[in-house]
């Protein structure tokens, strides 16, 4: 059985490479460009190393601070949105909690909708009906964000022990008894983890939505970027880059706080919190400018760009949007498998509970956080300008900004596991590899395999927009025909997309229970 699923892994990732351009020869000879360019960073103008000159390095602190600004208010607002949408659908998506095979087909469909549609599209969209600025933004990550969490709450809430639930069941508690007294306390701490991975990756969305006017910092990096301004782009870079420090920190505090039981001063925490938050989120709408009055507007342009998207129809050009779904498929492929091998040993050196030097521990972290703090976008602007333009660029791409999240959720898997089998391990005499080996590795890898098999699921879509910058795929299509208004062309290309992450859906659901040792 593994022999055959590592044979045909294998075809298809040699399949893939051919698809999507590999050129191992081109990459290492331009393996020093992607060196130098980060060594550009490094300087000014007068090519003195930038931090000789902090004033001059930091010359748009003020305006850059305020874009900033704007960025981390869009993802807070909507990551807080879109988690409340997503925990009611992940509850009616799951499988074990609902009975109803019509409700769970009619949730499973609209959140792999709105996962699959990548935010940035829903952002060019959106631009289009509500106007520039930041609203679009927030109401483009908002239902992305609702989308990829509520798969990920209904497969958490698919894994609890069902015992709880039928005991208040038994005990005559109605639906929401069960939820609220058996599931929620099973699958919280899980659930907040992966809300604030969330808000951190919507931090980088946030980034790039300026890209296409919906607000934020991203129209300033982009435009630093495209005319070779290096040390602007390193100063905004290193901006978002102590952005994702502090936010990581903080959540790791944030998980401790609002999770662990009997934690000092728990009780009083929580509302202090909630509190907080939801002043920040009031405070949000108000300086977004989301409005009723606005939405209302918007809403209205929106309905007339659906009833245009009506019939979709492909204008003649099926076979060359065939082709570039296929190229989409291998980067999201070999970015992913790229990612999960390197992950893989980096989510150990970033585990406290592996790594008790705190100096190596620190370094790992920082490492991670480094990486993901720069989106697939960016990567693959940066890409494209080592190896060229193409898809290559785009796998590229992928597999850095995929590394870094990937390592990071390992590193806290490794560190919820159970110490029982690891010390039996260490008491037997094992090595410490063998205890990582035979006491770690066996309880963190059917979680791992499953996180893979969302991130190929979620590469799939963000390898749809990275042909906006020249790497490949069936973005650069789908973005051509939003600019120049053809509306049945985006809804076909969506269609395509969203009928193929259906049927890699399926695939890895099944896979990932299989894994875990469950029934499909």
């Amino acid at each position: 059985m593994l022999a055959s699923g590592g044979a045909l892994l294998l075809a298809a990732l040699l399949l893939a490479g051919w698809q999507a351009e590999v050129r191992p020869g081109t990459f290492w000879a331009q393996l020093g460009g992607f060196g130098s360019y980060w060594a550009r960073l490094a300087r000014l103008d007068t090519g003195a190393p930038v931090w000789t000159d902090a004033p001059y390095w930091f010359w748009g602190l003020h305006r850059w601070s305020a874009q900033l600004g704007q960025t981390l208010m869009i993802a807070f607002v909507a990551t807080t949105t879109g988690a409340a949408i997503a925990l009611f659908g992940g509850l009616a998506a799951s499988r074990n909690l609902v009975r109803s095979r019509l409700l769970r087909f009619v949730a499973v469909r609209l959140l792999e909708f709105a996962r699959t549609v990548p935010d940035l599209v829903f952002a060019l969209i959106f631009v289009v009906a509500f106007g520039l600025g930041p609203l679009p933004g927030v109401l483009a990550i908002a239902l992305h964000t609702a989308g990829s969490l509520g798969k990920q709450f209904a497969e958490v809430n698919e894994t609890i022990d069902m015992h709880p639930v039928d005991g208040v069941r038994a005990a005559g508690g109605t639906w929401w008894a069960q939820v609220r007294f058996a599931v929620l306390p099973s699958v919280l701490p899980d659930l907040l983890s992966y809300v604030l991975l969330r808000f951190e990756i919507n931090v980088r969305g946030a980034t790039v939505i300026g890209f296409v006017g919906a607000g934020g910092i991203g129209q300033e990096l982009l435009t630093a970027i495209r005319t070779f301004q290096y040390s602007d782009v390193s100063a905004m870079l290193l901006m978002l880059l102590a952005c994702v420090v502090v936010i990581d920190a903080v959540s790791s505090r944030l998980r401790a706080g609002l999770v662990a039981q009997g934690a000092p001063g728990h009780p009083a925490v929580r509302p202090a919190l909630l509190a907080a938050g939801a002043a920040i989120f009031v405070t949000g709408l108000v300086l977004l400018d989301v409005s009723p009055v606005r939405i209302w507007h918007g809403l209205g342009q929106l309905g007339t760009i659906v009833g245009l998207m009506l019939p979709p129809g492909s204008g003649g050009h099926l076979a060359t949007y065939v082709d570039a779904l296929g190229q989409t498929l291998a980067i999201a492929l070999l970015g992913t498998v790229v990612a999960a091998v390197l992950a893989l040993p980096f989510g150990f050196l970033a585990a406290r509970t592996v790594v008790a030097n705190r100096i190596v521990h620190a370094l790992a972290r920082r490492s991670l956080d480094t990486v993901r703090t720069v989106d697939v976008l960016i990567w693959a602007l940066i890409w494209v300008g080592v190896v060229g333009l193409g898809p290559f660029a785009g796998a590229l791409a992928i597999a850095c900004a995929d590394f870094g999240a990937l390592a990071k959720l390992m590193s806290e898997t490794i560190e919820g596991t159970s110490p029982t089998a690891a010390d039996g391990v260490r008491a037997s005499g094992g090595s410490r590899l063998q205890v990582l080996r035979f006491g770690v590795l066996p309880q963190v890898l059917p979680v791992f395999a499953s996180q893979v098999l969302y991130f190929f699921e979620s590469n799939t879509r963000s390898a749809t927009v990275i042909g906006i910058v020249g790497a490949g795929g069936i973005g650069a299509y789908l973005v051509e025909q939003i600019r120049v208004l053809e509306w049945d062309q985006v809804a076909f290309l969506i269609l395509m997309v969203l009928a193929t992450v259906a049927v890699i859906d399926q695939g890895s659901r099944r896979l990932r229970l299989a894994i875990v040792g469950r029934p499909a």
